[in-house]
């Protein structure tokens, strides 16, 4: 019926099987969990990323707003000026090149990074194109024009990689998210999965187990009542009735066993039971045949004590179906019988002898109660 043997490892069973399927659900739960740590180190690398490119966006206006500056300060003459904007020009594009390094330090696509060379040299030939304006500022503002036109068209070109830049980087951010969510999506079904598997599993098992005990238990119940009811209801009445000298009819009736050879904590009742069914099969026949001879008993000892009362003291108990106590019972009614008889036939004697004008006759033996004192009166007489 079951792996298991006993009830208690069919049990233990479904309660392993519940950790177990815990355990599943909880294993399931930690992989989604390291799902979630690597989706959330990415995004959080690529929004790094996407901050470090803002920043270097931001330096890429900053190194305008330096070039324009050293102009304005040139045409009014003011050299410290156009020495801070040359200054703050370094700065920026220094820092510049440190957040456009951060952010391909970040980027893991292929195609981005193959693409970051090319950015850095448009970089550097920005950077070139506006210190060579502010070279220019004072020291010959005619040339000023036609290098700004060139610095330009730098900043267009940076403005543009840098626009595809942050395209990709986003772009690659939306990847993470899909990914991400295809795996918490996939994780959260692998976990259903498994939750539901060990559910339908645990409780398929479970209720086989329930139905099985259930059902012998049942059977266990249902003839213990079987018992009580033709068995030892029928046993009391029955000895009841003999104890009162009454006789009524055992009730005839076949008893089936469990049967039950499963061996488990079950099967043990089972089989106890079953030893109670035989043990009352036996009383209900035990009354029967005690009924019986009690009635043959009774039989014989009217049909002994009809025949006294008719004088005929030598009628015999027929024992032939009779034993033990009953016997004796018997052979005890016979012996007053025969106890009677004696005396009364040799006190018959002797009164047919005096009939007969012999005043010598004596009765002869031993005799006790009033059988002695009839004999001392005949004898006497």
């Amino acid at each position: 019926m079951f792996a298991f043997t006993t009830v208690r490892a069919r049990l233990r069973a479904v309660a392993l099987l519940g950790a177990a399927g815990i355990f599943a659900v909880a294993t399931a739960g930690h992989l989604a969990l390291k799902f979630a740590h690597a989706a959330t180190a990415d995004l959080v690398q690529n929004n790094s990323a996407q901050r470090f490119q803002m920043d270097s966006d931001m330096m890429h206006d900053a190194m305008r707003g330096d070039v324009l500056e050293s102009l304005f300060a040139a045409q009014r003459n003011d050299t410290p000026a156009v020495n801070a904007a040359r200054e703050s020009l370094r700065e920026h594009a220094a820092r510049f090149m440190t957040s456009l390094n951060g952010a391909d330090t970040l980027i893991t696509d292929a195609t981005i990074a193959a693409e970051m060379p090319a950015l850095r040299t448009a970089v550097a030939r920005y950077a070139a194109a506006a210190a060579a304006v502010q070279d220019v500022a004072l020291a010959d503002p005619g040339k000023a024009p036609e290098l700004y036109q060139r610095f330009l068209v730098s900043f267009t070109a940076v403005e543009e990689g840098m626009e595809q830049f942050g395209d990709k980087i986003e772009s690659l951010n939306g990847a993470v998210q899909r990914a991400t969510s295809t795996k918490f999506g996939r994780a959260t079904w692998f976990i259903w999965g498994i939750f539901g598997t060990f559910f339908v599993l645990g409780l398929w098992y479970a209720w086989r187990i329930a139905t099985s005990i259930g059902r012998r238990l049942d059977a266990i119940t249902g003839k213990v009542s079987e018992l009580q009811a033709h068995g030892v209801e029928s046993v009391s009445t029955a000895l009841s009735a003999l104890a009162r000298g009454e006789s009524v009819e055992v009730p005839r009736y076949t008893f089936t066993r469990l049967a039950d050879e499963s061996g488990d904590e079950l099967g043990v009742v089972s089989n106890a039971v079953d030893g109670m069914t035989d043990v009352c099969a036996r009383s209900l026949a035990a009354c029967d045949q005690a009924q019986s001879a009690v009635a043959v008993a009774v039989a014989e000892i009217d049909r002994l004590a009809a025949a006294a009362r008719m004088g005929d003291f030598t009628a015999r108990a027929n024992v032939r179906d009779l034993q033990g106590r009953y016997a004796s019972v018997l052979h005890g009614v016979e012996g007053v019988m025969q106890a009677v008889a004696v005396p009364l036939s040799e006190s018959r004697r002797v009164l047919e002898e005096v009939a007969d004008r012999d005043l010598e006759a004596r009765m002869e033996g031993e005799y006790h109660g009033e059988f002695a004192r009839m004999q001392d009166a005949l004898n006497t007489a």
